[in-house]
Parts: structure tokens; sequence; C-alpha cells
């Protein structure tokens, strides 16, 4: 039987729980929402498509029993499709624990994904750098099926990636 003492209780000891949040600059990493059309115009004047489905900012259970009822860090994602497939996947998924914060980046025929030894200073300097530098990454597997070589990110997201065969694609919208 549930009385008043343990509902009492049980509130206290939940609004106890630490939970991560992102700042207004770290939310940056997160640049897109569902509904978002993301189109990319080539060299030779061709156009890429990509479609944001989702995009979600939560506290999550981490799962170890020494933070399971005092902790929640935070995971943000964004999932999109393509023109060419209907298959959702992760474009960017962002966790932070303990402050620290931990970027993934993943680009549709993209080799690997991008995450915190990528940036050059660091993560957490691209993030407070208030300017519009981008950073550029290089794919660790060049194929014909990961056919693109190098992205441009900026913290409003990827504004130009080049493929194997040098076509440059610049975000047009």
């Amino acid at each position: 039987m549930i009385t008043n003492k343990t509902i009492w209780i049980s509130l206290i000891l939940f609004s106890c729980v630490d939970k991560e949040s992102l700042t207004i600059q770290e939310m940056k990493l997160l640049p897109y929402f569902e509904g978002d059309t993301l189109v990319y115009q080539s060299s030779e004047g061709l156009r890429d498509t990509i479609f944001i489905t989702k995009r979600q900012i939560r506290n999550y259970n981490p799962g170890d029993l020494s933070s399971r009822w005092l902790y929640r860090p935070l995971e943000g994602s964004i999932k999109y499709y393509t023109s060419n497939s209907r298959d959702e996947k992760n474009l960017i998924l962002v966790y932070k624990r303990d402050d620290k914060l931990s970027y993934n980046g993943y680009w549709p025929n993209f080799y690997g994904w991008i995450d915190n030894t990528d940036f050059s200073p660091s993560l957490e300097s691209f993030v407070k750098n208030n300017k519009s530098e981008a950073q550029i990454f290089e794919s660790k597997k060049v194929s014909v099926e990961n056919n693109v070589k190098r992205i441009y990110l900026r913290l409003n997201g990827v504004y130009k990636y080049i493929t194997v065969d040098d076509i440059e694609w610049i975000r047009i919208n």
C-alpha cells in the first residue's frame, strides 16, 4: 500500500537526480530540426537532398548501478534519410556526461565518423568559437562505395563536401 510518506520520499529522491543539460553554444552541435531539408548542388549542376526526420535531446539512464538513480547523462541525436534511400539513419549524436562533450557525426557515404579526436584544436574550442571558420574532416578510407573524402563543418552544419572524384557539393538552401 502506497502511503503519503512513500510518495514524498519518492519525489525527494527523484528531484535529487543530477541531469546534464546543453549550453546555448553546445546546442549548436545539433543544428538541424525535424522537417529541415538540406539541398546540396554539385560543381556539375547535380543536386543531392537530405531530409531531417528527427531531433531529440533527452537525459537517459546510463545503465550502470553507480549512477542509475543519481545521475542522468544527456544524449542528443539527429536522424535523416536521403532522396536515394528512405532508411532512417543517425546523422549526429552528441553525448554529455560529467560536463564532457562527445560528438559523433555521420555523413552519407563518408567512411567512419567524426568524433572528438578529429576536432583541431578541440571540440570545446570549436563549440566556443563564434567565428564561421570550418573544421575540415578527411575520410579515413576512400573508396567508390564511400565516395565522400572531405566534409566541411561549421556550427550551423555541413556546408560543403567533396567526393573522391573531386566534385564539390555546396549547400544551397
